[in-house]
């Protein structure tokens, strides 16, 4: 199989031998499926509502800190908390049929443990996870509109929203079927309401500060509720 093929001169669009995915394009998850995973560009590709999106190419050395930082913080936080997993954007997340997102990062209950996600055969993750985390280039509630409705719907619990143009941090917490943005605590802090004791400074993670990003990450790792809800993971997950 040959690389895919980026076209100049028609924004948003690649060629492979499984065919082309443009944006706007009307797809199945299954054929989306089929098209993208025979891509080798790394462009980030999902099917929202039927639809694919493809978020232009922005990369630089302030988004690839931020990014660095957040995800460092939710694959510390596993490794701290027997019982959750995290996964980065080498996973799409299999919503439902309409929908099929790649996020920067995800964090969930383990399914041995009580999680509402599984895993397919290509290591895809199927449902809908706890947390969502994405990096946003671009500015406005309008670029979230589509995918906050399609997070809701399926119940993701937590959607997390680093957006690089104003260095903002925005952390929606689903409640009674609607989101609600979650306030930071003192010294910009946010706390998350699915995991006990994870924590995100949110001025260190958009300046880069990666010590206090790491150190504010600890200090949740100390709180008792923390503590209870690692014995509860692990209780579930020997069984009555």
């Amino acid at each position: 199989m040959q690389g895919a093929r980026f076209l100049h001169g028609r924004p948003k669009r690649f060629e492979s031998d499984a065919g082309p995915l443009e944006e706007g394009d009307c797809l199945t998850s299954k054929e989306f499926l089929r098209r993208r995973e025979a891509l080798s560009h790394p462009a980030k590709i999902e099917l929202i509502d039927g639809i694919v999106r493809i978020e232009s190419d922005g990369v630089d050395q302030q988004s690839s800190g931020v990014e660095g930082g957040l995800l460092t913080c939710l694959q510390s936080y596993a490794e701290a908390t027997p019982g959750t997993e995290f996964s980065d954007s080498s996973a799409s997340v299999l919503l439902d049929r309409e929908n099929i997102v790649r996020p920067e990062g995800v964090l969930r209950i383990a399914q041995a443990c009580g999680g509402r996600t599984g895993l397919t055969e290509k290591r895809h993750i199927l449902g809908a996870p706890e947390l969502i985390a994405e990096i946003l280039l671009s500015r406005g509630i309008n670029d979230l509109r589509e995918k906050l409705s399609a997070f809701r719907r399926n119940g993701v619990p937590e959607y997390v929203v680093c957006r690089l143009p104003e260095r903002k941090v925005e952390w929606y917490q689903l409640e009674r079927g609607e989101y609600v943005l979650n306030l930071p605590g003192p010294n910009n802090i946010l706390w998350s309401s699915v995991f006990p004791g994870l924590c995100l400074n949110a001025t260190a993670l958009a300046a880069n500060e990666t010590v206090a990003l790491r150190n504010t990450l600890q200090s949740g790792f100390k709180r008792p509720d923390h503590k209870a809800f690692v014995e509860r993971l692990a209780k579930r997950r020997s069984g009555p």
